[in-house]
């Protein structure tokens, strides 16, 4: 958000989670991304390559 200039109140960030949940579940059963870990309470994201 900051790297982006949004505005940044509660339901600009709601909706963007939302959003971004989305696009990963959906890349996430589409077989392209594979979790790799935690940074935090972030849930870390990694592209699939070959057999993983």
């Amino acid at each position: 958000m900051i790297d982006q200039m949004i505005e940044g109140d509660v339901d600009t960030l709601r909706l963007l989670r939302k959003r971004i949940g989305i696009s990963i579940n959906t890349i996430k059963k589409d077989g392209l991304i594979v979790e790799a870990g935690m940074d935090g309470v972030c849930k870390l994201w990694t592209l699939k390559k070959g057999d993983q």
